[in-house]
């Protein structure tokens, strides 16, 4: 066991995590522009119903779920990171 722990730790020391870090987040603007989007649209639905106000709630956090991870990426931008 302490054999492996010493052949691996050096391997993480050389890592770089900004690749991994901007894999990670192209993945989850994938899923947060799907949630986005069916947020949207039910929030469409829901005005069609007759509840305004649950619909545009709706409508704001498919808003806001379709614009998080732009904007990580922009404050990440901003702090010298490549993403």
């Amino acid at each position: 066991m302490i054999h492996l722990v010493t052949t691996f730790v050096p391997v993480l020391a050389q890592a770089n995590a900004i690749p991994g870090l901007a894999s990670l987040l192209q993945f989850l603007q994938t899923v947060a522009v799907l949630v986005g989007l069916c947020l949207i649209l039910y929030g469409a639905w829901q005005i069609h119903q007759g509840h305004v106000s649950h619909g545009f709630l709706s409508l704001i956090a498919g808003f806001i779920a379709v614009i998080t991870i732009p904007l990580v990426r922009l404050m990440a931008g901003w702090s010298g990171f490549n993403l």
